[in-house]
């Protein structure tokens, strides 16, 4: 019979412990946009953050850089265009697909969420040196580049 007692505790895994805290991330995010009168949901928020620093993207592209599946992402950038925040415009190299730009107000919009999330990070990261933090990414960026180069992962 086996001893329960042996077993590792699931909630010293690395992998609870980065999934309690990124659910705890994005909904401190999600209540910080909403604070500061910001209609945007965190997925919404990473969208308008890759076109805003690549200029225009295709859905693929967007996809590959959020980590979506294509559903999810047609979803997401629905719901932009719909608040005026992105605009689809033809692909002159390729009339097949279709090149996302924020629009006026998405780029406003995108500026004044960087300064929410300036003191978003202040409020998360208190008692935590940039050093810890630091070391903290490049040990989750090996975690994900370990698994990653060794299986296809399932965006969602």
């Amino acid at each position: 019979m086996l001893d329960k007692n042996l077993l590792p505790d699931p909630e010293e895994t690395i992998g609870f412990v980065c999934y309690r805290t990124s659910l705890s991330i994005k909904q401190h995010l999600l209540k910080q946009f909403k604070e500061n009168g910001f209609d945007i949901t965190v997925e919404q928020w990473g969208v308008m953050y890759r076109i805003f620093k690549y200029d225009a993207l295709t859905q693929n592209q967007i996809a590959e850089k959020t980590f979506k599946q294509g559903p999810n992402i047609t979803r997401i950038i629905d719901d932009l265009e719909q608040k005026n925040l992105v605009s689809r415009q033809p692909d002159i190299s390729d009339r097949r697909k279709y090149l996302l730009f924020l629009t006026e107000e998405g780029n406003n919009t995108v500026l004044n969420l960087l300064q929410v999330l300036v003191k978003a990070k202040e409020s998360f990261s208190e008692g935590i040196s940039q050093e810890e933090m630091a070391t903290t990414i490049n040990v989750l960026n090996k975690i994900y580049h370990n698994i990653s180069s060794k299986e296809d992962l399932i965006c969602t």
